[in-house]
């Protein structure tokens, strides 16, 4: 997605009103910050290994993100409010 990530939150509430889990919002805006079509200009300046492990670790952590959400709202569902 091309564009700064609050100009989706009212596309994400949707999503949630609808039913959505909020771990999948969360990844989507935690793996923000991949941008492929940075790659090229990314490449030119840096090695691909280091571009290619950088975008390898967001997207791990996106993912753990999701899960650390879906084990906070577990511990605690009061917590979130639309």
């Amino acid at each position: 997605m091309v564009g700064p990530a609050y100009a989706f939150y009212p596309f994400f509430a949707e999503l949630i009103s609808n039913g959505a889990n909020i771990g999948v919002i969360a990844v989507t805006i935690a793996a923000w910050s991949i941008k492929i079509q940075w790659l090229p200009f990314a490449l030119s300046i840096l090695d691909i290994k280091f571009v290619l492990l950088l975008n390898l670790f967001i997207l791990i952590y996106a993912f753990l993100n999701g899960y650390v959400i879906e084990l906070f709202l577990k511990i605690n569902p009061k917590r979130f409010v639309l």
